[in-house]
């Protein structure tokens, strides 16, 4: 039997240093190969204020984004931007378009990729 193929997706992940920072969930979302990294980063800081900022954190936020403590950094080398977004502290979010991006299991929860 032929394995499926995959799709191309940005991954967002949860990515932790120590079992007291791990979170509830690994994959946070899978969008869109097509959108770009600057979207893509304003989704991650996003996601990660609003699963790690207090509310009165996230008003600041939304009243004067310049307080934001944890802005989404774009990945470079050199003075090449990659397709890699990191945004947060421990836990953090990073983001990254992937290969072959496959989904599968009886809940369908289950995501592989290259």
């Amino acid at each position: 039997m032929a394995k499926s193929k995959g799709i191309k997706a940005w991954l967002i992940i949860w990515d932790w240093d120590g079992d007291h920072a791990m979170p509830k969930k690994k994959i946070e979302a899978i969008l869109n190969p097509r959108l770009s990294p600057k979207t893509i980063r304003e989704y991650v800081e996003l996601i990660y204020s609003i699963s790690e900022h207090s509310f009165s954190e996230q008003a600041a936020i939304a009243h004067k984004s310049k307080v934001n403590p944890d802005t989404a950094i774009l990945h470079r080398i050199g003075n090449k931007l990659t397709d890699k977004i990191y945004c947060g502290q421990n836990p953090f979010l990073a983001a990254f378009k992937v290969n072959n991006l496959i989904v599968s299991g009886d809940d369908k929860n289950s995501v592989e990729w290259d």
